[in-house]
C-alpha cells in the first residue's frame, strides 16, 4: 500500500508541477514575486524527480520478485523439484503472494510424493505377481505391462512395449479374438476365457473394463494366469484313470469269464478245469500286483512312506536280490551276475526300498532278455566329473535284451508307459515298475539314468549317497563277483 501511495503522490506532484508552470507562464498570472517564480517550480521538479526515481526502483524490485516467483513456479512444476522455499522479502502484497506460493508448493510436493509412492507400490505389486497383467486403452494400445507378462509374451524388458498394439504383443489368432471380444463388449462385466497361445501353453484370462471415479471408460485390464501345469496334470489324471481301467479290465474280464464258465458250464475234463483255474489264478495274481504297485506308487508320490535311512552294504543287498530271481534266470538260461567293486562304500538308504528298486529293475531285465542272454548288476563308485573325486555309489543293471528306441527313453518312467504294450502285458508287466523306481531314487536324493541301444540291450544306472565315513579313497582291487547261472 505504501508503494501505491508513493505512486499516487508522484502523479499528483507531476500534475501540480505542470499546472503551476502553465499558470506562471500565463500572462494573466499575478500576485507572485520573481523569487517565487524561480525557486518554487524548481522545487516541484526536484521533488517530482525524486519520487519518479523511487517509483522506478520499486517497480524494478517488484519485477525481480515477480520473476523469482515465476521461476519458483516452474521449478515446483518439475518431476523432481529442488524443494527450496521462495524467500519472502517484504511483508507487502507481493510478500503475501510469496507466502501463498510457498504453501502451494509444499502441498503440491506432498501430493507428488504420495502419487510417486502409490505408483512405486503399484509397480512393486505388479512385479511380484505370478500372473501377467496387460492394460490397454480404448484403442487397444498397451499402456501398462508387468514383468510376468513381458516374460510370457517374450516382450522387451523396457518401456518400449508401451504404445504397442496387440498385434505386436502376440500374433496368435486366439489372442486377437479375445481382444476383439473385450474391446467390442458393450457391458462392463468381466470376461473369463481359457486359451492356448502355442507351444502347448494354456492360460486362464480374466478381462474387465477400467473406469475412473465418474465411470468413464479408460481402457481394459487383462490378467493372464498360466495353467499349463494344471492342464498337464488333468491330462495325466485322465490318462491314469483310462490306463488303470484298461489294465484292470483285462484280468477282471478273464476272471469273470472263466469263473462263469466253471459255474454254469463246467468242463467234464479235469485237465481242462485245472487249466481254467490256473488262468483265473494267473489273472488274479496280475490284478494283485497291479493293485500293490498302485498303492506303493501312491504312497511314494504322497510322501506317506517312512524312509528308515541306515547303512546298507552293497554286497548283501545284491545277493538277496539275485537269490530271488535265480529260478527265473535258470528257466530262461540267462546268466545273472553281480559285481561289487572292492572300493564300493556302503549305501545310505532304506534297505527295503532299495531292494524293491533293484527287484523292479532286475525283473524288467529278465523279462526283456532272450534265452542265453546276460544280466549284470554292479555296485561301484561313479566316475569322476570335472576333475572332482568320485562320491557316492553307482548301482547299475545291464542286460543284452532287445533295447529301447531313443525317442521312448524320456517317457519310460511315466506311469503305464510301455514301448511294446502287447508284449509287456503278455509278460505280466503293470507299467508301473520304472515309475516306482524313479520315486524311490528321488526319495533317496539320488539320480536315475537310462541308456539303451536297439538290439544290444539296456543299462539303468542309479546314483545314491554313501553312508557317513564310507567315502574313503578308492583302491584298485579287483571287484568281487557273484554269478547265478
Amino acid at each position: 500500500m505504501a508503494k501505491r501511495g508513493l505512486l499516487y503522490l508522484s502523479v499528483t506532484l507531476l500534475v501540480s508541477a505542470f499546472a503551476y508552470s502553465w499558470y506562471m507562464a500565463s500572462p494573466t498570472a499575478g500576485g507572485s514575486t520573481d523569487a517565487a517564480n524561480g525557486w518554487l517550480p524548481a522545487a516541484l521538479w526536484v521533488a517530482l524527480a525524486i519520487v519518479l526515481l523511487a517509483a522506478v526502483g520499486w517497480l524494478r524490485r517488484a519485477r525481480n520478485r515477480v520473476a523469482d516467483m515465476a521461476a519458483f513456479c516452474r521449478e515446483a512444476g518439475r518431476e523432481n523439484p529442488s524443494g527450496k522455499a521462495l524467500p519472502v522479502q517484504r511483508r507487502d502484497d507481493l510478500g503475501a503472494l510469496e507466502e501463498s506460493l510457498n504453501d502451494l508448493a509444499l502441498t503440491l510436493t506432498g501430493r507428488l510424493q504420495d502419487v510417486t509412492g502409490e505408483r512405486e507400490k503399484l509397480q512393486s505389486i505388479l512385479s511380484c505377481m505370478m500372473e501377467g497383467v496387460i492394460v490397454l486403452d480404448t484403442n487397444g494400445k498397451v499402456i501398462l505391462v508387468n514383468q510376468m507378462a513381458q516374460t510370457m509374451f517374450k516382450l522387451p524388458p523396457d518401456t518400449s512395449v508401451l504404445g504397442m498394439s496387440t498385434v505386436e504383443v502376440s500374433r496368435h489368432p486366439e489372442m486377437h479374438a479375445l481382444i476383439r471380444e473385450v474391446v467390442g463388449s458393450d457391458t462392463r462385466d468381466a470376461l473369463h476365457r481359457e486359451l492356448t497361445l502355442g507351444d502347448d501353453r494354456w492360460f486362464a484370462v480374466n478381462a474387465a473394463g477400467l473406469e475412473d471415479s465418474r465411470q468413464k471408460l479408460l481402457g481394459y485390464v487383462l490378467v493372464f494366469h498360466e495353467v499349463t501345469e494344471l492342464k498337464r496334470l488333468e491330462r495325466i489324471r485322465a490318462d491314469f484313470v483310462a490306463n488303470v481301467s484298461h489294465e484292470m479290465r483285462t484280468p477282471l474280464t478273464a476272471i469273470q469269464g472263466y469263473a462263469e464258465t466253471l459255474l454254469h458250464n463246467p468242463p467234464r475234463d479235469a485237465g481242462m478245469e485245472r487249466q481254467f483255474l490256473n488262468i483265473v489264478a494267473r489273472h488274479s495274481e496280475r490284478l494283485g500286483r497291479l493293485i500293490d504297485d498302485l498303492l506303493a506308487l501312491s504312497d511314494l508320490e504322497l510322501g506317506n512312506v517312512n524312509m528308515r535311512m541306515q547303512e546298507v552294504g552293497a554286497r548283501p543287498l545284491l545277493d538277496r536280490v539275485l537269490d530271488l530271481f535265480s529260478d527265473q534266470a535258470d528257466k530262461k538260461r540267462i546268466r545273472l551276475r553281480a559285481e561289487v567293486a572292492a572300493d564300493a562304500p556302503d549305501i545310505l538308504g532304506d534297505e527295503d526300498r532299495l531292494q524293491q528298486l533293484l527287484i523292479n529293475l532286475v525283473d524288467n531285465a529278465l523279462k526283456y532278455t532272450p534265452e542265453n542272454g546276460d544280466v549284470l548288476v554292479t555296485a561301484c563308485r561313479p566316475p569322476a566329473t570335472n576333475g572332482e573325486p568320485p562320491a557316492g555309489v553307482a548301482l547299475t543293471v545291464s542286460d543284452t535284451g532287445c533295447g529301447i528306441p531313443e525317442k521312448d527313453l524320456p517317457r519310460l518312467t511315466e506311469r503305464f508307459y510301455r514301448v511294446d504294450k502287447a508284449r509287456s502285458r503278455e509278460l505280466g508287466g503293470t507299467g508301473l515298475g520304472l515309475a516306482i523306481v524313479k520315486h524311490i531314487v528321488h526319495a533317496h536324493g539320488g539320480d536315475l539314468k537310462i541308456d539303451s541301444e536297439i538290439g544290444r540291450g539296456t543299462r539303468v544306472s542309479i546314483y545314491l549317497r554313501c553312508a557317513a565315513g564310507a567315502d574313503s579313497t578308492p583302491t584298485q582291487d579287483a571287484p568281487e563277483k557273484t554269478e547265478v547261472a
